[in-house]
């Protein structure tokens, strides 16, 4: 389950906002009701099956095979607790922290056991894309089969080595390991007769992701083991097909996907709903099969039936409430309408001590990012909206159950009050929080922990409203009588959040202002990055006003926050200050961050220092063709971008003629940035002399560029 989506503690308090809501709800033509069943499971009674399991699997592995020791027997004990607990969860930020700091104490006793090795290092390197911990793991895993663990961890620890390995490299070595480990398990009776819960969860998360032969090997293991009943093998059968046909149709929206594509889809899809429709009928009462058959039925009246299905066997099973919200997106035929009156019905439940209302805050966070342009708080701000927001956030973080996330509400609170303009309630939250911002919700409302005291110190102090007309005449683009308001503010503000903020606001109305007369304008960087905002890595400036980027393992990127529209000239000088293996990557972004930092559409022009060629491409710039350019010591790049074509000089030799930015289809381009792409080893570049015009496209001519 994914916390940074669905977290959130109870209340009983209970009211809402409903007279825009239930216009939208009628319009939306949806029921107006999810059955809540008193009597139904909850995800917290799973949770904890699934917890206990895990439990006894690590403890039962540590005390047969481990290198027990007095010292830390009972710190382990406690780890692997709480690991168990973790492993419910994808992301689980409290919980992370807490591993962090066990880790760190069993490390300083000296405690080099494998399996508790094994799943330290998944907690500080979760995505297995680190290759340090890789070959640990490797190595870790030898001592695992030599010193004869259970069959269940070696299971698991050969399956994680296959899917961390590169995804155009994988080995099927340790797949072979697997199946014989899932042979060697299927022969123990290790489940309860009331762990069937179990048995699906955990053999979905198994079987799920493997290639086809593989696949097909685990389930014919899983039929023919007397130890699975047959509602748990049609149940994973039914997963495993349906993954397979997402698999088979590609990924991309629709217009991309092929005629064959189209028809695997099609045929793997209806054996996952056969599968599906035997398990649900040999057990409706638990929610698996219903949940997959929601996400089978998106964009079909049908799938309402199986989420109501799903709900009835276990009323908070999330994965069905974003499988449902998934489905009625305006790509599968809904619209956002029809969304946050699905919202509006997760609150009304008043299902405070289970996740179900906060299903509402969810919704609008999906909402903000359907669009393809960027993050779009719009929607926020229509009557009811908000408010009914503030209700579902304030009610769980002043309830009794979960007051361990209550940092998490507070700051998905101050989010939307920040992003729908309501000052007064996010100095609340603010003042509540005291800094201790939850990191999960500061990526679902798209906030840095450095950019929030500035903006919310600023307006709702007593002169907010004048520094707000600033803000306001800005967008209107009168950006001489914004300046005024801005300068005049900062030499009224003492050091501090609100000075910097109004010297950052100041800065990019500035360049905006010249952007708009049709000069070139300088995006030099002073001491505190004023006009720019660091989204990845580590960023710093020199005293002439270039920017100087460190990525590591992740791409350093850092944004200038400015609606420069769909056409557009940028100018940077690139210097490779530091590239132990001369592979280092950097380049010019453009486009826009969104919600989930820089998740949205953005292309981008690079340079690849490896072979000397210039690259361009599209999120991230994963680049089917290249072109060699005329490297030197310092280079400069020169793109001149007229909605999707593009023109590309480097050191004023054309690169790209006129060429089309594949699968790219901005609205607007609203930021430009600068990036330092990934390795497994640390780069350090240095961009100078950043400059952007505007196209003048007056009369079909470029002002600046021959097109």
């Amino acid at each position: 389950m994914n916390i940074a989506t669905i977290i959130g503690p109870t209340s009983r308090r209970f009211g809402v906002f409903l007279a825009a809501g239930l216009v939208l709800l009628s319009a939306a033509g949806l029921r107006a009701a999810i059955p809540a069943d008193p009597s139904a499971r909850t995800m917290k009674e799973l949770n904890e099956k699934e917890a206990a399991f895990t439990l006894r699997m690590y403890l039962d592995a540590y005390y047969q095979c481990g290198d027990k020791h007095p010292a830390w027997n009972e710190k382990v004990r406690a780890f692997l607790e709480v690991m168990a607990r973790h492993d419910t969860n994808d992301i689980n930020e409290p919980l992370l922290s807490e591993l962090k700091e066990m880790v760190r104490e069993l490390y300083l006793l000296g405690c080099e056991d494998p399996i508790v090795t094994t799943l330290w290092i998944r907690v500080f390197d979760p995505s297995g894309r680190l290759p340090f911990p890789r070959q640990m793991k490797h190595n870790l895993y030898g001592q695992l089969v030599d010193r004869g663990y259970p069959a269940y961890i070696r299971m698991q620890a050969a399956r994680r080595l296959y899917l961390d390995q590169p995804r155009l490299n994988k080995s099927t070595h340790y797949l072979d390991s697997m199946i014989d480990a899932l042979h060697e398990f299927l022969e123990q009776d290790v489940f309860g007769p009331d762990e069937r819960d179990v048995q699906i969860v955990k053999f979905i998360d198994l079987v799920k992701y493997l290639p086809g032969e593989y696949g097909q090997k685990a389930l014919l293991a899983l039929k023919a083991s007397p130890n699975v009943d047959e509602v748990v093998y049609e149940t994973v059968a039914g997963e495993y097909y349906h993954w397979l046909a997402w698999e088979a149709r590609g990924p991309g929206g629709i217009s991309y996907v092929s005629d064959e594509g189209w028809s695997q889809y099609s045929k793997l899809r209806e054996q996952a709903r056969q599968h599906l429709t035997k398990a649900w009928e040999l057990d409706p009462a638990l929610p698996y099969a219903a949940d997959s058959m929601v996400s089978i039925c998106y964009g079909q009246p049908e799938a309402r039936i199986w989420f109501e299905r799903c709900v009835g066997a276990c009323f908070d099973y999330l994965p069905a409430y974003r499988n449902y919200l998934s489905g009625i997106q305006p790509g599968w035929g809904g619209s956002k309408e029809k969304m946050y009156a699905f919202g509006l019905e997760c609150m009304q439940t008043g299902r405070y001590d289970t996740l179900a209302p906060y299903q509402l805050i969810a919704t609008l966070v999906d909402i903000s990012t359907t669009d393809m342009g960027g993050a779009d708080y719009f929607f926020w701000r229509q009557p009811g909206v908000y408010e009914n927001a503030r209700r579902v956030l304030e009610t769980y973080a002043a309830g009794p159950d979960f007051q361990d996330q209550q940092a998490f509400y507070l700051t998905m609170l101050l989010g939307f009050a920040m992003r729908t303009d309501h000052w007064q309630d996010a100095r609340a939250a603010f003042d509540k929080l005291e800094g201790k911002y939850d990191p999960a919700a500061m990526k679902r409302v798209g906030l840095k922990a450095e950019e929030i005291a500035g903006p919310v110190l600023a307006f709702s102090g007593p002169d907010g409203g004048s520094k707000w007309q600033g803000v306001v005449l800005k967008n209107r683009r009168n950006y001489r009588q914004a300046e005024a308001i801005f300068r005049h503010a900062l030499a009224q503000a003492k050091p501090g959040p609100v000075a910097r903020y109004l010297k950052d606001v100041l800065q990019r109305t500035r360049w905006q202002r010249d952007y708009h007369n049709g000069d070139w304008v300088r995006l030099d960087a002073d001491a505190d990055l004023a006009g720019w905002r660091v989204r990845k890595g580590v960023w710093t400036s020199d005293e002439d006003g270039s920017l100087i980027g460190l990525s590591h393992s992740d791409p350093a990127i850092i944004w200038c926050n400015l609606d420069v529209g769909e056409h557009v000239e940028v100018k940077a000088t690139f210097t490779f200050e530091d590239s132990p293996g001369g592979d280092a990557v950097c380049g010019i972004a453009l486009g826009e961050f969104s919600i989930s930092e820089w998740k949205s559409l953005w292309s981008s022009v690079e340079i690849r220092q490896a072979d000397e060629k210039v690259g361009m491409g599209f999120q991230g710039c994963d680049h089917e063709s290249v072109r060699r350019g005329q490297f030197q010591a310092r280079n400069t790049l020169h793109i001149s971008k007229r909605g999707r074509r593009v023109k590309v000089w480097l050191n004023d030799s054309i690169v790209y003629g006129d060429d089309e930015i594949a699968n790219y289809e901005p609205t607007r381009v609203v930021n430009i940035g600068i990036v330092c792409g990934w390795s497994d080893s640390s780069w350090k570049i240095r961009a100078s002399d950043i400059q952007i015009r505007k196209l003048d496209l007056t009369a079909g001519t470029a002002k600046s560029t021959d097109w």
